[in-house]
């Protein structure tokens, strides 16, 4: 890859990074592993200069069709609905998704941090208003001691957050 591609590459990497952490864990680490290999993988010759794509292919998340994925959605609301978590206020919601990501789904998508892309789709599953500020939300919630941030926009559930979800909201009577 030559220093112009790399370069293209770099300009564009906020951008390639957010639209790959939208992705389902499966398919990030896809997306990563050709990434990686786009840069390390080296040149073809000493002059070559030929540009990058001006843009990057779209990789498409998989539909509902995907098993796997509509079990994860349809358990997310069964939780919500057994449990009667719409009454609970928007940084408990944050939380709740948070433990929801790290120990309830199935281990081959579990996340040890959500954002608010997790966030929004957690909403948009359960019918759930999305707040104004996604991510003031969820850094209110770690201002209150349920989770912890992990990076820029990411947050993964601490040990009050866990212990609130499985003791408070979604204790077996």
């Amino acid at each position: 890859m030559s220093q112009k591609d790399l370069n293209l590459l770099l300009a564009n990497f906020d951008e390639i990074a957010d639209r790959v952490q939208r992705l389902s864990p499966p398919l990030q680490e896809v997306a990563f592993s050709a990434l990686v290999e786009a840069l390390f993988q080296p040149a073809k010759s000493p002059t070559d200069d030929s540009p990058l794509p001006q843009h990057m292919p779209q990789i498409q998340e998989p539909t509902a069709v995907d098993n796997e994925e509509a079990d994860q959605d349809s358990m997310l609301r069964e939780y919500y609905q057994k449990y009667g978590l719409e009454y609970i206020n928007d940084m408990e919601f944050a939380t709740f998704v948070a433990y929801f990501h790290s120990k309830i789904v199935p281990s081959n998508y579990r996340v040890q941090a959500i954002s608010s892309v997790h966030y929004e789709h957690a909403c948009k599953i359960t019918g759930r208003k999305v707040p104004g500020s996604v991510g003031g939300t969820l850094n209110n919630a770690r201002k209150r001691g349920f989770l912890e941030r992990r990076g820029t926009g990411l947050f993964s559930l601490d040990d009050i957050g866990s212990e609130y979800i499985s003791d408070t909201l979604i204790r077996e009577a």
